[in-house]
């Protein structure tokens, strides 16, 4: 796994995969991760995501941006735990940007979580495919904006938004992430 730590660190055009845990562990302001694959990861860890960060309300200004989030966390929610999701924010993790990313079975307690007391978060103009919820508020303050763009598709368009996204364009031998 990466590990973040300062002020203004680029991870660019990675490929992330079978990872147990967390992939990258994001700590400090204005970080940013963009252009990357992650996939097949957070298959044994409860309660991680695949770009974890928190615990500190001094950080502020990262943003995630472009990344395709695919097969992540356990296949099944087990009863009585926390679950894996592509995103977390835990507690104070704050003013950050999640936007423009592909979740794909991204989690099986969903896309992105924020915990208590998270606040000015923006999540948008995502694409959530194939997962449990796109975003979870675990006690988060009102002040984390969600658009309209936000998209959790459960009806009978998703297998072919699913097989466009996967099939045609063929994500992993895009220029995207070369």
């Amino acid at each position: 796994p990466v590990w973040i730590d300062g002020v203004g660190v680029t991870v660019a055009h990675n490929e992330f995969y079978n990872i147990p845990s967390m992939a990258i562990h994001l700590m400090g302001n204005d970080h940013r991760i963009e252009y990357n694959s992650f996939h097949d990861c957070v298959t044994v860890s409860d309660d991680m995501g695949a770009i974890y960060a928190g615990r500190n309300p001094s950080e502020f200004g990262n943003s995630i941006n472009y990344n395709s989030f695919i097969n992540i966390g356990q296949k099944e929610h087990i009863s009585g735990t926390s679950g894996q999701q592509s995103i977390f924010w835990d507690d104070w993790e704050s003013n950050a940007t999640v936007f423009g990313n592909l979740f794909v079975n991204a989690g099986s307690a969903g896309a992105f979580k924020t915990n208590r007391p998270s606040m000015f978060n923006l999540f948008a103009n995502n694409i959530v495919v194939d997962t449990k919820q796109a975003i979870r508020l675990n006690g988060a303050s009102d002040n984390s904006p969600l658009t309209n763009a936000d998209f959790d598709w459960e009806s009978s368009s998703a297998a072919t938004i699913k097989k466009r996204v996967l099939d045609d364009l063929d994500l992993f031998n895009n220029t995207l992430y070369q």
